[in-house]
């Protein structure tokens, strides 16, 4: 699986995990739209179930582990940080309810802060 990560203040985050609740919306239209129940609706909604969880860690304000990815490890707020280290403790947090870094010692304004974005898309 392809994942797109995207880079801010000099870390990475996920693309998904950072537009969780879009892609929850996104997911559930297709759910309401499915004619049947089959594989492809049991994958949809074992999708917006993972989702939902993230979504709920998040308005606890928590740093958790979101999933993972190929290598690396997911926070709930997109933090990706490499297998092994604590999620919890590392460093790049954002902030669940502002976005921005969640060191707020670090002076870090959305002004100043650049975001930039890669694919990590595996060629066949």
């Amino acid at each position: 699986m392809a994942e797109t990560y995207v880079t801010y203040n000099g870390y990475q985050y996920d693309a998904r995990i950072l537009g969780a609740p879009l892609e929850i919306i996104r997911l559930r239209e297709r759910l309401n739209e499915a004619k049947s129940i089959n594989a492809s609706t049991l994958a949809l909604g074992l999708a917006v179930e993972s989702l939902e969880r993230i979504l709920a860690d998040r308005l606890k304000g928590t740093h958790v582990l979101a999933r993972r990815a190929d290598e690396d490890l997911v926070c709930v707020c997109g933090l990706v940080v490499s297998a092994g280290t604590d999620v919890a403790s590392a460093p790049g947090h954002l902030n669940q309810e502002t976005w921005l870094p969640a060191d707020s010692s670090a002076g870090s304004t959305s002004s100043a802060a650049s975001w930039s974005s890669t694919s990590t898309a595996e060629s066949e």
